[in-house]
């Protein structure tokens, strides 16, 4: 029988495996940051009945370059 993984043999992923990893993280705290951003803007411009992301078009993506 073959003996359970220890936490010494973590850290050995080929390299390849270690890339798909950092840029699976990078999108998912680049998609999170944008939805959050997104979401406060939204919201704030609910608040305060002004123009902003709700009646900005589709999504508001490019408002905050106006």
């Amino acid at each position: 029988m073959e003996a359970a993984p220890t936490l010494a043999d973590s850290g050995k992923d080929p390299l390849w495996i270690t890339i798909i990893k950092a840029v699976m993280l990078f999108l998912f705290l680049a998609l999170s940051v944008a939805f959050g951003v997104w979401f406060e803007r939204k919201l704030i411009a609910r608040m305060q009945h002004r123009y902003g992301p709700n009646r900005a078009g589709r999504f508001a993506a490019c408002l905050s370059s106006r």
